[in-house]
């Protein structure tokens, strides 16, 4: 197999190789290729822990949640967590993550009135079973704490507030060690606390996008100063007060992630580019695009269709991708469809609220072409 993707490089001095994450894996298939690995070092990748996001963080001198990283095991959890509820700022909750958890999943939220009014460590540790709150489907205490001193994690604030959103800025560093910002999006958030990541809006709120730029590229900064390269973003929570907005950055994910595919479809399509300065998305003839998009639609019903099925809706319900309107809709995992019921899909739109429409109007029409019977002889 190797020596088959080999023969594909027509020229190896012009190649590199692009991966969603870095492993020793894909270290190890870039040196068999003889091509570049144009991503993160797999040595640097505590840097996208929740430990290592909260240094880069501090070095980067911006706005993070009060809390603690570095902790190895639940007895220093139950320390941490006495300790930040000795202070005169007392919060409401608590976010507690695991260091190396995926969109969301690592992560447990502790009511604080459910540990009592003032307890030592002990008294946290004692009620820890019964207090954690996980975001995870099935996940049990004896389950969690297993994960939590393989991988360490953190606690921190959780941060409540008026209109409360979570954008995230995606960058890259390139090889010649210039940081360049590639975007900004709002994501769209659900499970039990709203911290699973679902899909994504772009761009991020015109209130507040450019203001994210500053912030995200400082900790590009830091990550070029310490030999990052390749994609990453920076996800902040931002809340609405009364001197405006508010931004906390809550995460590094040092890898591409669920919004570098859908903003890559929209360029590919459009030709256009992302402008920092207005934080807008432009055609090559100044024409403004959003999107609206989804990796996770998920319905047991959409198992009744195959991709032949979905092309077809498509071209009949005019939801296709009309290169000339330079709108539309773009579906993708589409293998994933007739085993799991489960695609993905980009709505296209000249506003946000386009996009949306074309995303509520792909979900109904899938739903009602799915229901249909569809017993026919092809």
């Amino acid at each position: 197999m190797i020596g088959r993707i080999r023969a594909e490089i027509s020229d190896p001095e012009t190649a590199h190789l692009s991966v969603f994450n870095t492993s020793d894996d894909e270290v190890m298939l870039a040196v068999a290729l003889g091509i570049p690995l144009y991503a993160c070092d797999p040595a640097l990748s505590d840097w996208g822990s929740k430990s290592g996001s909260r240094r880069a963080f501090a070095e980067a001198g911006i706005a993070f949640p009060v809390g603690r990283e570095d902790l190895p095991d639940l007895d220093a959890l139950a320390e941490a967590i006495a300790d930040l509820l000795d202070r005169p700022s007392r919060p409401r909750r608590l976010v507690v993550k695991i260091n190396e958890g995926f969109s969301g999943d690592g992560n447990a939220v502790i009511d604080v009135a459910d540990l009592g009014s003032c307890p030592d460590a002990r008294q946290v540790r004692e009620r820890l079973p019964a207090v954690l709150r996980y975001e995870a489907a099935g996940m049990d205490f004896i389950a969690y704490q297993r994960l939590f001193v393989r991988h360490g994690g953190i606690v921190e604030y959780w941060l409540d507030g008026r209109n409360k959103r979570t954008p995230s800025v995606q960058l890259r560093i390139n090889p010649l060690g210039e940081v360049e910002l590639i975007s900004s999006h709002d994501q769209i958030m659900a499970g039990p606390n709203g911290q699973v990541f679902q899909g994504s809006t772009f761009p991020a709120d015109e209130c507040y996008a450019r203001a994210l730029h500053e912030p995200a590229l400082r900790v590009g900064e830091v990550l070029r100063r310490h030999g990052g390269l390749g994609r990453f973003s920076v996800d902040f929570v931002s809340m609405l007060g009364d001197d405006g907005w508010d931004h906390q950055a809550i995460e590094i994910n040092l890898r591409k992630g669920g919004t570098t595919m859908p903003y890559q479809m929209l360029q590919f399509l459009t030709n256009g580019r992302y402008d920092p300065g207005l934080g807008l998305f432009l055609t090559p003839v100044g024409q403004v695009r959003h999107y609206y998009a989804t990796d996770n639609l998920v319905d047991p019903l959409y198992r009744r269709l195959i991709p032949d099925d979905l092309i077809d809706i498509l071209v009949a319900r005019r939801l296709h991708f009309d290169e000339t309107r330079q709108q539309g809709v773009v579906f993708n995992l589409i293998g994933a469809l007739s085993e799991f019921g489960k695609l993905g899909l980009v709505c296209i739109g000249d506003s946000p609220a386009t996009a949306r429409r074309l995303f509520e109007d792909s979900v109904a029409t899938l739903t009602e072409e799915a229901q249909a019977d569809r017993r026919v002889d092809r």
